[in-house]
């Protein structure tokens, strides 16, 4: 009984903790994606040079998004001509960050490693851009959809803008605290569940007497971290729990970075939208990446070091107050409502669709924007709603159901032949 209610405990601080930069994190997140659309990043990326490497790394960091979320993305800039060092640098830096993970760091871990956190992001990404390059990997894609291109006239088109213009707060608020906490609510649970479990069961110090901080707690973490799933902000309970049972900084860093960026899904959907050259650049530059600061911060940074900031982010937080009490059951009952009650509250009409197509690879509201956007650009196509429980892409219009296949395996997907 103790146990259960120790655990509890802890699962109830660590979600206080977090709560307000969380929330705060959640409608930045909004406002870049209303004022700062993914779709508009691929015209800098096009050229297979440094520079284009350098602004994807740069975008990337700042962009909420899991690594579920950025290959699709990262698959789409591909397609649409960007060039394969540039694409790489996206890919890796994006998913080991994020304004959200960001504030959340700093919340549950302080500055020092809320800092480390986008700067190495940011370097590896780098590195792992300008090794693509080196390889020389050309890029002979471009995006079905540009085969296709609309024209309105100037009423029509600032009509629509301004319709936009005015749902602009709307669409911020409902992809930050609807579509983003439906992407990482879940994996967020698990993380501060795991936390609030390690620190209820493994002893203080446990890393430091039976593993130590050496290479090998780097090896470990690496190959435990490279085939799971975990979201850049659902893993900093869990890392912070492990801090103060004694992991190394160096330990802490390999995991915030290979946990995010790998996952066997991932890859998967890399080597087959991208290749399988790619696919390994990706995860080499990930692992020296985390094995290089890992080794490197061991070198310059104490075995103590992160355990006053991580102590003291808890004991001068606002967890104990009321305000933290109310915001932290927002969040968990934001998480709720997004992952179990919104597909109650907002059932849309059953229209009968022409096509119903099952699509492998779609994983979050990501990937359901993605499709649904692109395959409503084409020809013929009136309407496109996708279901993410059942897998399946439904289309109506008198449409060439092959083109749409083409459409959808060139975003990196898979359509499953009946």
């Amino acid at each position: 009984m103790d146990f259960i209610i120790d655990y509890i405990y802890e699962f109830w601080s660590l979600t206080k903790e977090m709560a307000p930069w969380l929330l705060l994190g959640f409608l930045i997140a909004g406002v870049l994606k209303v004022y700062f659309p993914a779709q508009k990043i691929d015209q800098h990326l096009g050229k297979n040079n440094l520079k284009s490497v350098l602004k994807a790394a740069f975008l990337g960091v700042p962009m909420p998004l899991c690594s579920c979320g950025v290959i699709p993305t990262g698959v789409g800039f591909y397609k649409s001509g960007a060039s394969a060092g540039a694409t790489n640098s996206f890919m890796i830096s994006t998913p080991q960050t994020g304004v959200d993970s960001i504030l959340a760091t700093q919340a549950l871990m302080g500055w020092p490693l809320a800092i480390m956190r986008p700067f190495i992001a940011f370097v590896t990404g780098i590195f792992g851009g300008v090794l693509t390059n080196l390889f020389k990997l050309e890029n002979p894609n471009k995006l079905v959809e540009q085969e296709i291109k609309t024209e309105c006239s100037d009423g029509c088109c600032s009509t629509e803008e301004k319709k936009q213009e005015k749902n602009k707060l709307k669409v911020a608020l409902h992809f930050a605290f609807i579509e983003m906490v439906q992407d990482i609510g879940k994996w967020l649970l698990i993380g501060l569940a795991l936390a609030a479990l390690i620190s209820v069961l493994v002893p203080d110090s446990f890393f430091e007497n039976y593993i130590g901080s050496g290479v090998l707690e780097l090896l470990i973490v690496l190959v435990a971290s490279i085939p799971l799933y975990v979201c850049a902000t659902g893993s900093i309970p869990l890392v912070s729990s492990l801090i103060l049972k004694g992991i190394s900084p160096g330990a802490a860093i390999v995991f915030l970075m290979a946990g995010p960026a790998t996952n066997m899904a991932t890859l998967a959907v890399i080597k087959k939208a991208i290749g399988t050259k790619f696919m390994w650049i990706y995860l080499s530059s990930i692992v020296i990446g985390a094995l290089f600061f890992g080794f490197l911060i061991n070198l310059v940074i104490p075995h103590d070091f992160l355990i006053p900031y991580v102590s003291k982010a808890s004991e001068h937080s606002m967890s104990g107050t009321i305000l933290t009490t109310i915001l932290g059951v927002i969040l968990l009952g934001l998480i709720f409502y997004a992952l179990f009650l919104d597909r109650y509250f907002n059932k849309k009409e059953v229209i009968i669709m022409k096509n119903t197509l099952k699509v492998e690879g779609m994983m979050c509201n990501h990937c359901k924007n993605n499709v649904e956007t692109n395959v409503s650009k084409q020809e013929g196509v009136t309407q496109t709603q996708v279901n993410l429980e059942t897998k399946e892409v439904q289309i109506e219009g008198n449409v060439d159901i092959q083109h749409i296949k083409k459409v959808i395996n060139n975003l990196g997907y898979k359509v499953i032949e009946k």
